[in-house]
């Protein structure tokens, strides 16, 4: 074969082969996502954040400490990584302890309540699974309420909608 035979045999090769990569990469790109799936990958990561936070609010040692503010650096940056919020209001309704700034619930939703309570809860359009419940400490015979509050992220609503980026 000739030089410039074998060099168009190659350039037709090559350009086969780059077609039919761009045609499967586009195949993948459009396909339909699976929604069944999407909601038990959802429901999971839920039902981790929840179990999760019921083993916070039953740590005892680890919510003194949050208050009395006597955390480790690494505990306080392990929590601070975690999808889901976590506060411990005050009798004042004082914040004492938060793990991070991404959402701040409305001050009616942080008050002490004799009862525990779990409830869908939206804050500026993005909704939250709002998990809150009563702790009692006694420091020096006294008995001190405290409010530890739980917001778990279910819909996020970003406040730029343009062409590029919406909700």
């Amino acid at each position: 074969m000739k030089k410039s035979t074998r060099k168009i045999f190659f350039l037709l090769s090559l350009s086969c082969t780059l077609w039919i990569l761009a045609l499967l990469i586009e195949k993948y790109a459009k396909r339909k996502a699976d929604n069944s799936e999407l909601a038990l990958d959802f429901e999971s990561r839920l039902h981790d954040s929840e179990k999760e936070l019921a083993l916070i609010f039953d740590n005892k040692v680890f919510i003194e400490k949050a208050i009395n503010k006597k955390l480790d650096v690494d505990t306080v940056n392990f929590y601070e990584q975690k999808t889901y919020t976590f506060l411990i209001f005050g009798e004042n309704d004082s914040l004492l302890y938060w793990n991070n700034n991404r959402v701040q619930p409305y001050k009616s939703d942080c008050q002490y309540e004799t009862n525990s309570t779990q409830k869908l809860n939206e804050i500026a359009g993005s909704k939250y699974l709002l998990i809150k419940r009563p702790f009692e400490s006694k420091i020096t015979g006294k008995s001190k309420r405290y409010s530890i509050v739980g917001l778990i992220p279910l819909y996020l609503r970003f406040p730029i909608n343009n062409q590029y980026l919406f909700s």
